[in-house]
């Protein structure tokens, strides 16, 4: 594409398919690499000016609304999380109703040097789309709410997203574990629902941009070769960091080894949906605000593949047997997936 071209949905707006959200702006638009507004790459760079360009556009403040302050404060620092945050509070001047006046405000990381720069291009691609592309309900799964996601093409990973506050919810952590099954019951419903959305949904669009197993990258990293690297990997870091904690596995390491081209197999065969791709406990707020009681953030490795890699997944860094409640959480669990049920 010519950099003088223009597509045909680069406009506010763009079609009206019944899955974009108002003001829907693709994530790699022209306007957002040169300008007034041009995507910002770091956190010292965003500005009341930049804030109040991409606030008119995106509809959350009228023709001369302005931003008069903003406050930014840096956040994640030093927890090895896989991009620059801050916290941002505005003050408007023209308003329009529900307007944000607080957002969290996620860039590309600037000191990555663990990542190869494709992956994180990779990464918040995947989660630019999934959070820019679709509104809450069209997209199958709950999730915050998006101001603005945007991506500056260069050779550096550039990219911003600004993103709803979530304070009013309660949390868990994978090393607290969760004790409720009614809540791990609302979290693997939630995933059911968008497995159901994009059952046996092909690499196009409005996914095209989704990692599938048969095409691309995803050949490469869903074959035998690289699964066995990982999982090689993966057993000499647990050796050598806690091998009493992750005897059980280690003990399994040989089974582990000999299965891999069987698990392989399974895990590349269809039918494929979109996945989560990292449905843990950290990555769930819940609170009766959003549909069906939860809602999932950090969708970076959002990709076409089995739905129970999803199920699985949760399960395995969350379950507990036997809730502190008393209540068995599998009857639970199994009765939220059973309205989601896809034929195979």
């Amino acid at each position: 594409m010519s950099c003088c071209s223009k597509r045909k949905d680069d406009a506010t707006g763009g079609k009206d398919d019944g899955l974009r959200p108002a003001g829907f702006i693709p994530i790699d638009a022209w306007r957002w690499r040169t300008g007034a507004q041009k995507v910002p790459s770091r956190i010292e760079h965003l500005n009341k000016e930049w804030l109040t360009e991409a606030l008119r556009l995106k509809g959350h403040l009228t023709p001369d609304g302005r931003v008069t302050s903003v406050e930014v404060r840096p956040i994640g620092e030093g927890l090895g999380m896989m991009a620059d945050m801050a916290l941002l509070h505005l003050t408007l001047e023209g308003a329009l109703p529900g307007a944000p006046h607080r957002m969290v405000a996620k860039f590309a990381p600037q000191k990555q040097d663990k990542l190869p720069k494709f992956i994180v291009k990779f990464q918040l691609r995947n989660e630019a789309h999934f959070y820019n592309d679709f509104t809450v309900s069209s997209g199958g799964l709950p999730r915050p709410a998006c101001y603005l996601a945007a991506e500056r093409r260069r050779a550096k990973p550039t990219f911003l997203m600004l993103l709803e506050i979530v304070d009013d919810a309660v949390t868990y952590t994978r090393i607290g574990g969760c004790d409720e099954a009614e809540h791990l019951g609302r979290a693997v419903g939630a995933l059911g629902g968008l497995h159901c959305r994009w059952w046996n949904h092909p690499r196009k669009a409005p996914l095209q941009w989704a990692l599938h197993p048969h095409q691309g990258l995803g050949r490469v990293l869903f074959s035998r070769q690289y699964f066995a690297y990982s999982l090689s990997k993966a057993l000499r870091a647990m050796r050598a960091w806690e091998p009493e904690t992750f005897a059980p596995l280690l003990d399994w390491s040989d089974l582990l080894t000999r299965a891999a081209p069987l698990v392989v197999t399974q895990c590349t065969t269809p039918p494929f949906t979109l996945v989560h791709g990292d449905a843990h406990l950290d990555n769930i707020f819940f609170a009766d605000r959003f549909p069906g009681g939860c809602a999932f953030i950090d969708h970076a490795n959002m990709m076409l593949a089995k739905p129970l890699l999803d199920v699985a997944f949760f399960l395995g860094t969350c379950y507990r047997l036997q809730p502190c409640g008393g209540e068995a959480a599998t009857p639970c669990v199994s009765q939220r997936l059973q309205p989601h049920a896809c034929p195979v």
